[in-house]
């Protein structure tokens, strides 16, 4: 009888030593898939990198009321630069006109006399107070100009698309058109690169649940032994896991215990309120099996 059952546990044993065999054949051949995967992401996205480098404008793409609030402010500053040229353009010709009139009036009578006329503004300067008085009051009314242009950047920009529906045009032909099929190709591989690694992470684990589902006796095959497994754990923690209550109830008469905790084990909680706990199976994760904490995983409700 002993013979039979040693028989028995070492045939288990071979048929999980098998499954842990093709378990690590088959995590050696998804790591190669996953880093031809990777490699071709990196690829696909230092092509969209290039694209959008090579493509301000466009990335990020603004939307209409981005655009709108951004013209607003530049049509703000170039309405106040433009304005602010005019004024000082309009002191320095006034202070222009009043040099000219008053070299006009001296060379007149240079040459009335014979003396020779200045012919460049320097020397008029040095000859005359009057010039350096007037070079003053130039560089002053230049000085107060503060005023800055718009930035370059906005300059161009609403230079090249003065209208949202212009910009959109220009947004589809010259940036959507190449970045949209690098996108698409983008999202399916991550996908795929997602669904392996699903896929290696049950591989990964798999090897510890072979030996808990044969620990514990668990009848389950290689598509739910993830499941019956997690459920079996939480189903052992919760016999004795000692929650805080949320049921906010008093305490019971002469009862003296500073805890308010329910355990499922004992239906109601310290205060004598009946509860219970639900939770969802499928929200238990792989490696559930090493957790020994069901927080986050139940919820204590009133009955």
């Amino acid at each position: 009888m002993a013979s039979n059952i040693t028989a028995c546990a070492v045939e288990l044993l071979d048929d999980v030593a098998a499954k842990i065999t093709v378990s690590e054949l088959c995590l050696a051949r998804l790591a190669t898939q996953k880093s031809e995967i990777e490699t071709k992401i990196a690829d696909l996205e230092q092509q969209l990198a290039t694209i959008r480098a090579a493509n301000p404008d466009f990335y990020p793409r603004l939307a209409e009321s981005d655009f709108d609030a951004r013209y607003l402010v530049f049509d703000k500053a170039n309405y106040a630069y433009k304005t602010a040229i005019q004024k000082l353009n309009k002191e320095l010709m006034d202070v222009n006109k009043e040099s000219s009139a008053k070299k006009a009036e001296i060379a007149k009578k240079l040459a009335l006399r014979g003396t020779p006329i200045p012919t460049t503004d320097e020397e008029w300067s040095n000859q005359y107070q009057v010039f350096r008085q007037i070079d003053k009051s130039r560089n002053e009314i230049i000085k107060k100009f503060r005023h800055s242009p718009p930035s370059p950047k906005d300059v161009e920009f609403f230079g090249k698309y003065r209208f949202y529906s212009t910009y959109e045009s220009c947004l589809k032909a010259e940036f959507t058109a190449k970045t949209s099929p690098i996108s698409k190709s983008l999202k399916i591989l991550h996908r795929k690169l997602s669904e392996l690694e699903a896929v290696i992470k049950e591989e990964t684990w798999r090897l510890k649940y072979l030996t808990y589902a044969h620990q514990y006796g668990l009848v389950c095959d290689d598509e739910n032994i993830f499941r019956v497994c997690n459920v079996h754990h939480m189903n052992w923690i919760l016999r004795d896991w000692e929650f805080d209550c949320p049921c906010n109830a008093d305490p019971l008469p002469n009862d003296w215990t500073d805890d308010h905790t329910f355990c499922e084990a004992e239906s109601r909680c310290t205060y004598g309120t009946k509860m219970c706990i639900e939770w969802e199976s499928d929200t238990l994760d792989i490696g559930f099996i090493d957790n020994g904490d069901p927080l986050g995983y139940v919820s204590v409700m009133r009955f």
